[in-house]
């Protein structure tokens, strides 16, 4: 039985301390794509309903001890992320791009593509 738990707070602490003892360019060019990365995937979740696509196609219920599968109609299964979900995953995924496109800019500048 495996009972390790990791705190993944303590890479946001480490990456913290990296950026305040080394302010460099590329130290930026890394945040910014782990920010990006993070705020992508924060604004994809909601269409995510616990590990299965909210555009998915079947309905799971159990029911007397067996597993009975239905088909949800498409209409069910959009309405089911609510107007403010799909509004805060749409400014994450407005954001979580534009910070990527920016350290890839960045980047661009150092290796002297731009």
């Amino acid at each position: 039985m495996n009972t390790t738990n990791f705190d993944w707070r303590w890479i946001g602490v480490i990456l913290i301390v990296l950026f305040v003892l080394f302010p460099s360019r590329e130290t930026r060019i890394v945040l910014g794509l782990i920010g990006a990365a993070w705020m992508i995937q924060a604004g994809l979740e909601p269409w995510r309903a616990g590990r299965t696509s909210v555009l998915g196609n079947t309905k799971v219920t159990y029911w007397r001890g067996q597993r009975i599968e239905t088909k949800v109609p498409t209409r069910t299964r959009i309405r089911s992320v609510s107007s403010l979900q799909m509004a805060a995953s749409a400014i994450y995924l407005l954001v979580g791009v534009a910070s990527g496109l920016a350290a890839i800019y960045s980047f661009a500048q150092i290796s002297g593509l731009v």
